[in-house]
């Protein structure tokens, strides 16, 4: 069998609730297989005093998660140019991932023949959730790229980034009918309404290797730019596209017609947010105990 590929998540936040991001890294971990975390903050970091680490003290330490401080200029934060952070801290991941991948390889291994492992990074926001179409089969994203395409070409030895196409989904709080009071937003797998239509060509985002791409910017590589492979929305895999949690709202007015109907689909909540949930809040429990522990 071909060797399981490295996945790696690259995501920057900012002005998030931790909830909302346990929720995500748990939900790719156990559903999608990504192995490690590499989480950009833009805030101030500070000396965890239980166990010396450098990280915003709410955060908990986990062996699965790196995170990294990307507060890296305040004023221009404000003026939020956040293309220009994104884009720097995907192409930071490239070379972070490089020398990973180059001191793990076994000595010899540039010319031994099967080649070693292949290493990803995929880029997702934090409301960007990547589903597999064929939610009844136990398929994870390493055994997805360890694979072949529909074409029937091996993904890592054709295509140097997998590009994925996103579907809107809107928040059930807010549709028609529904009361206008309703508590915070917590967990994004309990919105349940979706557009019947992908943004096709859009809005997507991009799974690479990053021995093969020298830069990325926002949506997909740039240098080089090919080949690429467009995963089919219908029969592989897309992206649950559900916003900010902070900035929601019924997307019908917003998708071009005649693709306004929303649909309500919850397979997802069905099948993964009782575990994930609980997950999230086992470590919740957590970071409550350290708060108090720093506080006494």
């Amino acid at each position: 069998p071909p060797p399981s590929p490295m996945v790696i998540a690259s995501i920057i936040v900012f002005n998030i609730s931790w909830t909302i991001l346990l929720e995500w890294m748990e939900y790719h971990r156990q559903v999608v297989g990504v192995q490690h975390f590499f989480i950009y903050v833009m805030q101030d970091f500070t000396i965890n005093p239980l166990d010396n680490s450098t990280r915003p003290l709410d955060l908990p330490l986990l062996d699965y998660v790196t995170y990294i401080p990307w507060n890296l200029n305040p004023q221009m934060r404000a003026n939020w140019d956040k293309f220009l952070f994104q884009t720097a801290a995907q192409v930071d991941t490239l070379h972070r991932v490089r020398r990973l991948q180059d001191q793990a390889a076994p000595p010899g291994s540039a010319t031994t023949s099967p080649p070693p492992s292949s290493w990803w990074v995929t880029y997702n926001d934090l409301d960007e959730y990547l589903v597999f179409r064929n939610q009844n089969e136990t398929v994870t994203l390493p055994h997805y790229l360890a694979g072949n395409d529909e074409n029937g070409q091996n993904i890592a030895q054709t295509h140097i980034a997998i590009q994925i196409e996103t579907v809107t989904m809107g928040n059930f709080k807010k549709l028609p009918g529904r009361p206008k009071t309703h508590p915070p937003i917590q967990y994004h797998l309990n919105f349940t309404w979706r557009s019947v239509a992908t943004y096709l060509i859009k809005r997507c985002k991009g799974i690479v290797q990053p021995t093969k791409v020298d830069y990325y910017a926002i949506h997909w590589p740039t240098w080089p730019k090919s080949p690429q492979y467009w995963a089919n929305p219908w029969t592989e895999l897309w992206i649950h596209h559900y916003k900010s949690p902070h900035r929601f709202g019924v997307f019908q007015d917003r998708l071009p017609h005649p693709n306004k109907t929303l649909v309500q689909d919850t397979a997802l909540r069905d099948l993964y947010a009782g575990p994930i949930q609980q997950q999230v809040q086992r470590i919740m429990n957590q970071i409550q105990n350290w708060r108090s522990k720093t506080v006494t």
